[in-house]
């Protein structure tokens, strides 16, 4: 048990120091009054592990000074103790987080917002555990409302716009970058990512834009200037160019050829920006094409028609999809052999 870590006047009041493992950034050390505080709680938990305000005191005094393994100890068995405590749980979500456990961070997270839905510091762990997860698109919201109530925070901005970036949505990351600058010009993390992501765009724009004067019916060239377009927010243009990749690839193609993924991926692309534009209707037929194209797609494609079911109020479609994830989850080779008892 996590609290084993630290029980014991000594062990407790030198937890902090000892400890081993990845650490938050550094903070100033304890004053007499902090070691003061934890050799009263060490005492008291020496006497009894379940002190109630001895663990609360401890784990508010953990998590200030960043001690990560004492703060899952003590923060940890509070929680047990006191479900609703909603200290202990943005303890947990500190600490998990410091420790880059994703998963860990995420739940405890959530423990916090659902006892306080304004928490900013566990609201931004959560951003930052499903960023770190690869769930951009459910961070994105997530980070919008930060950035609302934080219009002045670089930090939050910049995680904004580079997952608007990553998500295709580089015209909006820019704007976003170039109005934070304008009122707070001598911000160096947010110049310096607005003018890396013009340039990065300007490149990948004008290369596709040559490829395809160069080979006008390339349909991979074609892709891949939709996909640019797209970025700078262009949705006329970049379906233009999908359209006419569609068009420039064969009627049928061999299961596994390079010509029926690609395919696929100008299916799965027109979707999304189908679905930026709220054309709903036909971004899910378009995922419908994706995914009867090549089953490699079926995941993302799965997760976008979700999101669309439930942005139309569709609770039927959105739980048709979830029962598709599910079951394909079970049959998963990689899901069998992780749930196959364990032989001794």
């Amino acid at each position: 048990m996590w609290i084993g870590l630290c029980v014991g006047a000594a062990a407790l009041a030198g937890c902090a120091l000892v400890e081993r493992g990845p650490q938050l950034p550094s903070r100033p050390t304890a004053d007499q009054e902090t070691k003061l505080a934890l050799e009263r709680t060490a005492a008291a938990l020496e006497k009894n592990p379940d002190d109630i305000g001895a663990l609360e005191e401890a784990c508010d005094v953990y998590r200030t000074f960043s001690s990560l393994y004492a703060t899952l100890a003590t923060c940890g068995r509070l929680a047990e103790l006191k479900p609703d405590d909603i200290d202990a749980h943005r303890g947990l979500a500190t600490a998990y987080h410091g420790l880059r456990a994703h998963a860990q961070a995420e739940t405890a997270a959530l423990a916090v917002l659902e006892r306080d839905a304004n928490d900013q510091e566990a609201a931004t762990i959560l951003a930052a555990a499903w960023i770190d997860q690869g769930r951009d698109r459910e961070a994105a919201p997530l980070l919008e409302r930060l950035a609302a109530e934080r219009p002045d925070d670089p930090r939050t901005h910049a995680s904004l716009a580079r997952t608007y970036a990553k998500l295709g949505r580089g015209a909006e990351a820019r704007l976003l970058l170039a109005e934070f600058t304008n009122r707070h010009p001598d911000d160096r993390e947010t110049g310096e990512l607005l003018a890396g992501l013009s340039a990065a765009a300007q490149r990948r724009l004008g290369g596709a834009r040559a490829r395809v004067a160069a080979s006008p019916d390339d349909a991979a060239a074609l892709y891949q200037l939709g996909l640019a377009e797209g970025a700078e927010g262009s949705a006329p243009a970049a379906l233009d160019a999908l359209d006419r990749a569609l068009a420039a690839l064969p009627a049928t193609a061999d299961a596994g050829s390079r010509q029926r993924a690609l395919a696929a991926r100008v299916h799965y692309a027109r979707a999304l920006i189908l679905e930026r534009v709220g054309r709903d209707g036909e971004a899910l037929d378009a995922l419908q094409f994706a995914i009867a194209t090549d089953q490699e797609l079926r995941w993302s494609s799965w997760q976008a028609m979700r999101r669309i079911y439930r942005n139309l109020g569709d609770a039927d479609g959105a739980a048709l999809v979830e029962g598709l994830f599910e079951r394909a989850r079970a049959e998963s080779p990689v899901t069998q052999r992780e749930s196959a008892p364990r032989r001794d």
